[in-house]
């Protein structure tokens, strides 16, 4: 786990000292390779926890968000809707060039911006670029 702490021991109105900001990354024991495994944000009276998994070559597959304390791993492809306890996942598709595109996207807590391609198909085949469906609106 590494810990970042910001303004430790400010007083708030209740009189409790605590941290304007804290972030706990979890990198694993055992299967550490770098990756964020878990991630929690914690500000007076409130956190919040990500997991993230990850393919066999190391790119993000999935993030979901739950209140309090990291939900357990769930593997990639996992298109099931929202677990107990979640309050949004995005999943992610790879094509063979490396263009990810949100395969999923689930929970109210977190809008959909509409800024990221949604298929495959988004990506046109010949010059491997976005093409007019996979675009932002306004671009």
């Amino acid at each position: 786990m590494t810990d970042v702490k910001v303004g430790s021991g400010a007083t708030f109105a209740s009189g409790a000292a605590s941290d304007m900001l804290a972030l706990q990354l979890g990198y694993g024991t055992t299967n550490n390779n770098g990756n964020v495994l878990t991630q929690v944000t914690s500000f007076p009276g409130q956190s919040y926890a990500q997991t993230y998994n990850y393919d066999q070559v190391s790119r993000l597959c999935s993030v979901r968000e739950s209140l309090g304390s990291a939900l357990p791993s769930h593997g990639c492809g996992d298109t099931q809707g929202l677990a107990a306890g979640e309050s949004w996942r995005q999943a992610f598709g790879y094509d063979r060039y490396g263009n990810k595109w949100v395969a999923q996207h689930l929970g109210d807590h977190m809008p959909y911006s509409g800024l990221c391609p949604t298929q495959q198909t988004n990506f046109d085949a010949n010059t491997n670029r976005l093409d007019g469906g996979g675009k932002p609106s306004g671009v």
